[in-house]
């Protein structure tokens, strides 16, 4: 079994030695002679800059896994085991305007006028795209001009004194997404795969693309002093993982609050437990989980570093547990009993072995993750008690971005605990006759 050290090892060259290895350096990357100095574009303008006239936008976009990508500890030690090439691919998504800085001024985070260190991927980066960007590669942003037009989706273009404004419809659909939320190795095998899983459902064809759930749509003002429009998006981006330290004043409750709504409307569970059980015999049940409100597999993006399981307990009358399967240890780790289901996937290397680590892989199982309308049954039996009385079973499916024996692995217990979500829960009370 691939201990959960090696699957966070995963989560660092999932985004960054599948895209070296995709991409290389040079003429499309961020480094090699296109990638000197004199030959990257002006720097993109702070997101801060963007509020006086976008606010609201600033406000929603600041509580986004987008402004923290750049200051996630996780990414950091992870760049910092893989050395420095690599560091800077991971900067093509996680921090480009940042990336840009120091590329352009030789600038680290040492002046505040200029430092962009925690505005990850802000508003002029994804703005300034004037093209359909690319799937499975962020290098292009590279050589992004941030200097011509805004682009975005509106259905109707307001001339303003602080910028130019062009529209682009692609900004609505879910092409917008494909190079950072696409990873894919040098072979072309997929890694990372959220953008070809949501391809394969033909949803856009009914009108559902990546920003229907993550960016949905409300009325108001564009930016201050605009018209009133109908359609706007959010920019909260709301995905499963959340702030683990605090950032740029980021209610965190708050969003974790955002990632338990996300993931409460992510599935549908039904099961087939019975009503009552004669005592002595065995019990015998059903749970289904069904993939009918999310427009990729669950788990998606590092499908391989993430904890989705179901969780099983059983008391008597008396509180003591008859059974159990999907607990935690005292230390937060997930038990990895005899009968636990999980929803993972795992990668593989040239000869067949498990491995964790994206440079040795050859290909990726993705069988234990469940793909869009794909249901998987887990069946569960045990002995039920010898004399009558009353059965409480606690059931749920449960969700944790990233495992905590890989985080202490890595030596980052501050910041533990990582939160457990409740996708679902079920409490049943069964009769022992």
């Amino acid at each position: 079994m691939t201990r959960w050290s090696d699957r966070i090892g995963m989560f660092l060259v999932a985004g960054t030695v599948g895209l070296v290895m995709a991409t290389g350096c040079g003429e499309d990357g961020m480094t090699g002679t296109n990638g000197d100095a004199e030959n990257v574009p002006p720097a993109f303008a702070s997101a801060a800059s963007c509020g006086g006239c976008h606010p609201e936008q600033l406000a929603e976009w600041e509580t986004s896994r987008h402004a923290y990508s750049s200051a996630d500890p996780v990414m950091h030690r992870l760049a910092e085991i893989a050395g420095a090439e690599i560091k800077e691919v991971c900067k093509e998504c996680h921090a480009p305007a940042q990336q840009r800085m120091e590329r352009l001024l030789a600038i680290g985070k040492g002046d505040p006028s200029v430092d962009l260190s925690k505005d990850g991927t802000n508003c002029d980066v994804c703005h300034s795209i004037s093209d359909i960007p690319p799937v499975a590669t962020a290098a292009f942003i590279g050589h992004i001009d941030p200097t011509g037009p805004k682009y975005a989706n509106m259905p109707q273009v307001i001339e303003t004194s602080a910028h130019a404004s062009e529209r682009r419809e692609w900004y609505g659909t879910s092409i917008a997404c494909a190079s950072c939320h696409q990873f894919d190795l040098a072979d072309g095998t997929n890694l990372e795969n959220t953008f070809i899983e949501w391809e394969a459902t033909n949803l856009a064809g009914m009108g559902f693309q990546c920003q229907s759930c993550h960016m949905p749509l409300y009325d108001g003002r564009a930016a201050e002093g605009g018209p009133w429009r109908e359609g706007l998006h959010r920019h909260r981006m709301v995905g499963v993982d959340y702030a683990y330290e605090e950032f740029r004043g980021i209610n965190l409750e708050q969003q974790k609050e955002d990632v338990r709504q996300l993931l409460e409307n992510s599935v549908s569970v039904t099961t087939s437990v019975p009503t009552s059980v004669t005592a002595g015999s065995t019990l015998t049940f059903d749970i289904t989980v069904l993939n009918d409100k999310t427009g990729h597999s669950i788990p998606s993006g590092v499908s391989f570093a993430r904890e989705m399981w179901i969780s099983v307990r059983v008391t008597d009358g008396g509180d003591a547990v008859v059974y159990e399967s999907g607990q935690l240890a005292s230390n937060d780790d997930l038990i990895h009993d005899a009968d636990l289901t999980t929803f993972s996937a795992q990668m593989y290397d040239a000869a067949g072995a498990p491995t964790g680590f994206a440079w040795l892989a050859a290909s990726i199982d993705e069988a234990g993750l469940l793909k869009y309308l794909e249901s998987r049954t887990a069946t569960y039996e045990f002995s039920a008690p010898d004399q009558s009385g009353q059965l409480t079973m606690e059931l749920a499916l449960r969700f944790r971005s990233l495992a905590p024996g890989g985080l202490r692995d890595l030596g980052l217990d501050r910041i533990l605990p990582i939160e457990v979500f409740d996708m679902w829960t079920e409490t049943v009370q069964v009769t022992v006759l």
